[in-house]
């Protein structure tokens, strides 16, 4: 089965909340993903760690 090609529209919200989709309307289903701009390169030192702990929290 090949993949649907469609169009990427990308919105950027007042609170700074980046959405990039992508419509597919072959079945009557909503795919949703979370990316958090978050890991140890953005830890300073004295909060290493953080990131991991509130990566669980999100579950």
């Amino acid at each position: 089965m090949a993949l649907a090609a469609g169009a990427v529209t990308e919105y950027q919200l007042e609170n700074g909340l980046k959405l990039v989709v992508k419509e597919d309307h072959r079945a009557p289903v909503v795919i949703s993903q979370v990316w958090y701009k978050v890991g140890a390169s953005y830890e300073h030192d004295g909060i290493t760690g953080v990131s991991h702990v509130l990566e669980h929290m999100m579950f």
